[in-house]
């Protein structure tokens, strides 16, 4: 009879550890509101940044398939793991000084399109506090890079937005 009170007391004990530990997880879940941005670089100079929820993969540079007579917005093609993704040249649709070496390809997709977006070198991850407001493009920016960026966040990281390059690259002949 006292096992029984011994081990029923002492399952009580670790039931309230559990609960005590999976209550803090939550805690701390709900109690932040940042989420991680990836910035890197396109072009020489400009810091631009996706949400790390948008990207499926990032992958260091690798040849790509270039078909000739495309529009220069498509810089060829990509294959990887058994897939191909059409590359897009993220220095032409932001309008950036293109650069000659480029570092990694970030792979995106949403239920219709994939693309991989050329990039250059990768800064890293930084926190992204979605209650800032983000600061806007200067009006002398051309429609189709304004279109494509939501805001500059921290004065000098333009992040992109990409449901709106998503409906760019729709609606663009790659022939």
């Amino acid at each position: 009879m006292t096992n029984k009170h011994l081990e029923s007391s002492k399952a009580k004990q670790v039931l309230a550890a559990r609960a005590k530990l999976i209550a803090k997880k939550k805690m701390d879940v709900s109690s932040t509101s940042d989420a991680a941005i990836l910035v890197f670089y396109v072009g020489a100079e400009q810091k631009y940044a996706i949400p790390y929820t948008a990207i499926d993969k990032v992958v260091s540079a690798q040849k790509t398939i270039v078909i000739p007579g495309v529009n220069p917005l498509c810089s060829g093609l990509l294959y990887h793991n058994a897939e191909i993704w059409p590359v897009v040249n993220l220095d032409v649709l932001l309008n950036c000084k293109e650069t000659e070496t480029v570092s990694n390809f970030i792979l995106l997709q949403d239920r219709q399109y994939h693309y991989a977006f050329r990039i250059g070198t990768i800064i890293g991850q930084v926190e992204y506090d979605e209650s800032i407001t983000l600061d806007h493009l200067s009006a002398g920016e051309s429609e189709q890079q304004s279109s494509s960026i939501l805001g500059i966040y921290q004065a000098d990281i333009a992040l992109l937005n990409i449901e709106a390059i998503f409906k760019l690259l729709g609606t663009i002949q790659i022939e």
